[in-house]
Parts: structure tokens; C-alpha cells; sequence
């Protein structure tokens, strides 16, 4: 079966202040980490998130984009990365972003990682679905527990084959 433009998203959530009363250490960072290291285990890029955000802002604010302002690009509050190429065999591009958030008492992280539905102005070809694993390996989307864990989501996306077609010839 083959899929056009899949996209994986990730939302996790972590506690940003910690509810261990026994002095249990906790990381923080968690969530940043990883962000980090999804990326790097499937796209061998190091995105620096924990560097490019700063828990600090707008401590009263019920939500806060994380992003330092010097990170931030035409008003955009994540760290965008493109160009990259998944597969040396099939040399399929990747894009995606990491959007760091606090909600409230929460940290939150939403992770994308897609093949854009354009490249170069064309269309990009569909691919067979078993690509969806290349972006899992070692179902490294699954988020390890972590007591400031509070929860993920897990959302897949994409285009059936023809749908593209039929969405093409309507315009």
C-alpha cells in the first residue's frame, strides 16, 4: 500500500515542577532530551533543543512559547529542520519541526516529522507505507516513562493513494 505525504506527530507532556515529596531527582529536561534524541535516532541530527529554549519566560502566563526570541524566525516559535535525507537508497526528504510549550503546570513538546507534499514545486511521489518504520526505528516515538511524564499522543497522517489525484483534478 502506498500513502502520499505522511506525516508522524508526537505531543508529549511532562509536569514542569516536580510532585516527588520523597527528594526523588527528576529531570527537567526530559521532555527537551527527548526531542533530541528522537531526532537524532531517526534523522542523525542534533536539534540543541534543550539550549534553544528558555523555561523561564512569562513565568504567569497560562501559555508560554518556549523558543528564545533570538531562536525565533518570522514570528515562527519552532525549530524547524529540512533538507534531510532519510534513505542514501531511495534519498527521500524529510521535514519537521519541535514546537516547545508550557500550558499551564505542563510542559508540552510537539515533534513532526513528514515528507512534504512538495519538492521543488512537484509533487512528491508516494511511498509505500512500510516508511512510516523509518521514522519509528526502534519505536523510538514512544516516549520512556518518566515520573513528570504526564502523557503522549501519537498521530499519523497522509494521503491515501488517488487521493492526491482526485484532490489535484478538483482544483
Amino acid at each position: 500500500m502506498k500513502i502520499y505525504a505522511p506525516n508522524i506527530h508526537l505531543f508529549a507532556f511532562q509536569l514542569y515542577k516536580s510532585a516527588n515529596i520523597d527528594g526523588t531527582p527528576t529531570d527537567k529536561n526530559f521532555l527537551w532530551n527527548t526531542g533530541d534524541e528522537i531526532v537524532d535516532i531517526t534523522l542523525h541530527q542534533d536539534l540543541h533543543l534543550h539550549q534553544r529554549i528558555d523555561v523561564n519566560k512569562e513565568p504567569n502566563s497560562p501559555r508560554v512559547d518556549l523558543l528564545k526570541e533570538t531562536e525565533v524566525i518570522d514570528d515562527n516559535y519552532s525549530v524547524s529542520f529540512d533538507g534531510i535525507t532519510l534513505d542514501q537508497n531511495q534519498n527521500l526528504l524529510i521535514k519537521g519541526f519541535a514546537h516547545p510549550l508550557r500550558l499551564y503546570d505542563s510542559y508540552s513538546l510537539w515533534l513532526n516529522l513528514r515528507r512534504p507534499e512538495k519538492e521543488n514545486n512537484n509533487h512528491t511521489d508516494d511511498v509505500d507505507i512500510s516508511f512510516l518504520r523509518k521514522l519509528n526505528p526502534d519505536n523510538c516515538l514512544t516516549v520512556k516513562d518518566n515520573p513528570l511524564l504526564i502523557g503522549q499522543t501519537l498521530l499519523i497522517t497522509g494521503w491515501l493513494t488517488g487521493a492526491k489525484e482526485k484532490k489535484l483534478s478538483n482544483k
